[in-house]
């Protein structure tokens, strides 16, 4: 009896040790499992931070090695710390996850870091996968770039040429930009006129190239562009105000008023700049009628009060006073200070220097200081009257 007792004993014993060695191995397998499902569930719900102090704590040897730096790369790159998620993907890599998102993520690590050589250094690595993609080569041209390195800026634009059709303008802008960045005007204009031939060219490619060639002392190139850029497209305000702009920047005040006057029937917020180049010029009557059609009060006010001054109608700007008072430019020591110059040179002295006492403004205080000077002259000696300040 105590032998069959402790046959069933040791029977029992077995089968508990057998079970339980098997629980254990389950929970092991299992276990496996809930360590990345974890943290891989904390990377979906964007708790980033929280997915990383997890991964810290896992062994990546016990796991799926693979995907453990997959997790932890990405975790690490959502949170901006480029510089350990490049090291955690290429730690991935070299567990066989070479697939395109991986090489993107470490293409993209180095780069958001600014580390040039390594981000060239796997879009040639990988060529297989960044050759089919034409961002890996404007990135790869940005970064060459910040490495001095032209020769390879333009053999790589020269390749994206050949391998994006769609996306030839892009890189034949790039090469435009490079050349001019070279100082190789005559080859920028070469491209320039590929880059203006292609279908599609825009008004917006002739005004960004005609600024490239303007910001580099080109101005006559940069004008002839857009003048014939104006004969192709018309009257489109971005031709118009850039035209406008060039002319204004070289002094040719003509120009400059007549294409701001054609750009102000596309876009009225131009009459502004027709009207004050118009002044400049002294054509005040072509000044006012466009200074009538700013729609905006107290802007207009302003330049009008500027006008009539140029313009010597000193009594016509105290006629606005009221006007003023409504806009409540009456505030503006400015203001203050042109109604007082207007009264003095209308000889109503006493209106003058009432406006002048309140002018607060540092930079207006020394005109108004000088103009009330001129006045207490003018009260002993006439001869000081209704003179301008110099």
């Amino acid at each position: 009896m105590k032998k069959i007792s402790y046959i069933l004993l040791v029977s029992i014993f077995l089968t508990f040790g057998y079970v339980l060695a098997k629980t254990k191995k389950e929970q092991k397998q299992e276990k496996t499992v809930d360590q990345l499902q974890l943290p891989s569930l904390l990377i979906k719900d964007e708790h980033y931070d929280r997915a990383i102090e997890i991964l810290k704590e896992i062994n990546p040897q016990k796991v799926d090695t693979k995907r453990y730096y997959t997790l932890f790369g990405y975790a690490l790159y959502k949170m901006q710390n480029f510089k350990d998620s490049a090291s955690n993907f290429e730690k991935a890599y070299s567990y066989g996850a070479t697939d395109k998102n991986i090489i993107t993520y470490i293409v993209d690590s180095y780069y958001k870091q600014k580390d040039c050589r390594k981000t060239v250094e796997w879009i040639d690595k990988e060529k297989e996968v960044t050759s089919t993609d034409y961002k890996f080569y404007l990135i790869k041209v940005e970064c060459l770039k910040n490495l001095s390195d032209y020769d390879g800026v333009l053999s790589t634009i020269d390749e994206a040429l050949k391998k994006f059709t769609e996306e030839k303008t892009i890189f034949y802008k790039l090469k435009f930009y490079t050349y001019m960045e070279l100082r190789l005007y005559f080859s920028a204009m070469e491209v320039a006129e590929i880059l203006l031939s292609q279908k599609g060219a825009t008004p917006e490619d002739y005004v960004a190239i005609s600024k490239a060639l303007y910001q580099n002392g080109e101005y006559k190139k940069s004008i002839f562009l857009l003048e014939k850029a104006y004969f192709i497209f018309g009257d489109d305000e971005k031709i118009l105000v850039s035209l406008a702009n060039s002319y204004y920047k070289i002094g040719m005040l003509y120009n400059a008023a007549y294409f701001f006057e054609k750009a102000s029937k596309v876009n009225p917020n131009y009459y502004k700049d027709a009207a004050e180049v118009y002044k400049r010029i002294g054509r005040y009557d072509n000044a006012l009628t466009l200074n009538s059609m700013i729609q905006d009060g107290p802007e207009k006010l302003r330049q009008r009060i500027g006008i009539l001054i140029d313009m010597k109608r000193y009594s016509q700007v105290l006629g606005l006073e009221d006007i003023i008072k409504v806009n409540q430019l009456d505030k503006d020591d400015n203001i203050k200070y042109a109604i007082a110059y207007c009264a003095f040179m209308s000889g109503r002295l006493e209106k003058s220097e009432d406006y002048l006492k309140q002018i607060k403004d540092d930079n207006v205080y020394k005109k108004s200081v000088q103009l009330l000077q001129i006045i207490s002259r003018c009260k002993v000696n006439r001869e000081y009257c209704y003179q301008e300040e110099t």
